[in-house]
């Protein structure tokens, strides 16, 4: 209970500041969920970054398979 109560308070307070850090610092903080787009964004980078760590780890297990029984 207390994590939404904090939650719902850091969200009460952007809302207040958000048009003085918008005119001041040119930023705007969002603590609300994410949207659906950025959600997929995520998804997608996390699909991707798992792709590319796993061909390089196949063809290393590979070319340990053919030294192993080569040698």
């Amino acid at each position: 209970m207390r994590s939404f109560v904090g939650y719902l308070l850091l969200g009460a307070i952007s809302l207040l500041l958000r048009p003085l850090l918008l005119r001041h610092f040119s930023v705007v903080l969002s603590v609300f969920p994410l949207t659906a787009n950025e959600w997929f964004f995520a998804m997608t980078l996390l699909v991707l970054a798992f792709a590319v760590a796993l061909l390089p780890a196949y063809l290393l297990y590979r070319r340990a398979l053919s030294e192993r029984l080569s040698g």
